[in-house]
């Protein structure tokens, strides 16, 4: 498959995904390639009305990089976002499938550049950019329409990379992207089998509309919604039961039956007020003042029963500057009655030091879950979640009433 194939694949995407109202595949990847949220840009980018320019010339730049090339045979192909993260990936398909290591490389987008020919790319990115920059300068998608032009790159250097080394089973890390569904579509066009792998949070958040060969399950909440839902609208042929990516490193900690806890309560963090610090809340859940509402509620349930404590677990940003998140969390709990998990493993380590884990949307709240502590997560009726039918629905809660009950109900 050449570059001028994938370059026609996108025109028949974004085609349809503009004109056409159906549910037609090409046409689903093809508005979420040019809608879809995205969080590779900060908040800021949308306000931008050079963005398009800006990353057309640095797609263009970058693809006068050092070159390298593909050798020798590997039948798996992990595909993710940077290098960072690629090993991690790696020990975790390992310890799962049972592929040897030999079988296995990765292509990143950070990296996806030096494998990509420089003039047939840059070719295809000028005729892109005759359509593309207009509406980046007038369409309030003007990020969506923008990353087109590395995203294009990145496709290409993960098709050819795949067929020069005859890979035959994609390992896909980066599913709720924008492009994700398109790249999917090329890749299989290309004769390709692809696993997705999204994070244990709810599919619906991010990955309602999902396309792929195999779905990587890997949360007991995933499931519930995929079955009482989510069917509908996920296009796979199977799915896969896989544990949280993370819990490889941690699972034999809980292997035998907790007896006894340090805490009753434990609060989890998901950073929500320091990403807006970051400039970057445009996430469907985890957002900050969700958190806060959740916060109101449990400082409500600790001022009627002064006698209680709860653990903090901190976010790991969070425990960068304890000065200023004690400050943060002191408008909500006095000292007497809250103690901070600072210690540098990280909070899904610490599953047994408390009773029942209560938060808003994060994901470690569903790790937690699926080793099967006790686990009350805010409900967010506007956002369908937790969906109804679920255990969390069962155990959600929507006022410091409510949270109150759940956890009568817990303990006595």
């Amino acid at each position: 498959m050449n570059t001028g194939r994938i370059f026609r694949y996108f025109v028949k995407a974004i085609s349809k995904g503009l004109f056409s109202n159906g549910t037609d595949e090409w046409a689903v990847a093809g508005k979420e390639l040019i809608s879809k949220r995205t969080f590779r840009l900060p908040d800021d980018s949308y306000h931008d009305h050079l963005i398009g320019l800006r990353l057309f010339i640095r797609t263009f730049k970058n693809l006068n990089c050092e070159k390298r090339s593909a050798e020798g045979k590997r039948s798996v192909l992990i595909l993710d976002s940077n290098q960072k993260v690629y090993d991690l990936r790696k020990n975790y398909i390992l310890k799962v499938k049972n592929y040897s290591e030999t079988e296995i490389t990765g292509m990143t987008r950070d990296v996806s550049f030096a494998f990509v020919p420089g003039w047939p790319a840059k070719l295809y990115l000028f005729l892109l950019s005759l359509f593309i920059l207009p509406a980046t300068f007038f369409s309030k998608n003007r990020v969506q329409w923008s990353l087109i032009f590395p995203e294009f790159v990145e496709i290409v250097a993960a098709v050819q990379v795949a067929l020069t080394l005859k890979v035959k089973q994609v390992h896909f890390f980066s599913p709720a992207e924008k492009d994700a569904n398109l790249f999917y579509l090329i890749l299989r066009e290309a004769g390709l089998k692809v696993t997705k792998h999204p994070s244990p949070g709810a599919l619906i958040s991010h990955n309602k509309s999902l396309m792929a060969d195999v779905l990587a399950i890997s949360s007991n909440y995933q499931q519930e919604e995929y079955n009482i839902e989510l069917d509908k609208t996920i296009r796979v042929s199977s799915t896969e039961s896989w544990p949280p990516e993370t819990a490889l490193n941690y699972m034999d900690l809980y292997k035998g039956e907790k007896k006894k806890y340090d805490y009753k309560l434990g609060f989890y963090s998901h950073g929500g007020w320091w990403r807006v610090k970051d400039g970057k809340t445009s996430g469907l859940f985890a957002k900050p003042e969700e958190e806060e509402k959740c916060l109101d509620m449990l400082s409500e349930y600790l001022k009627i029963n002064p006698s209680e404590k709860v653990i903090l677990f901190l976010h790991p940003k969070e425990k960068g500057d304890l000065a200023e998140t004690e400050k943060y969390y002191s408008k909500w709990f006095n000292k007497t009655q809250i103690e901070y998990f600072t210690e540098k493993t990280p909070s899904s380590h610490a599953f047994d030091r408390a009773q029942i884990g209560i938060g808003s949307y994060s994901t470690i709240l569903f790790e937690r879950d699926y080793f099967g502590f006790k686990t009350l997560i805010l409900r967010e009726d506007d956002r369908n979640f937790p969906l109804k039918g679920t255990k969390f629905y069962q155990h959600s809660f929507v006022s410091g009433k409510d949270l109150a009950e759940r956890i009568k109900e817990w303990t006595d």
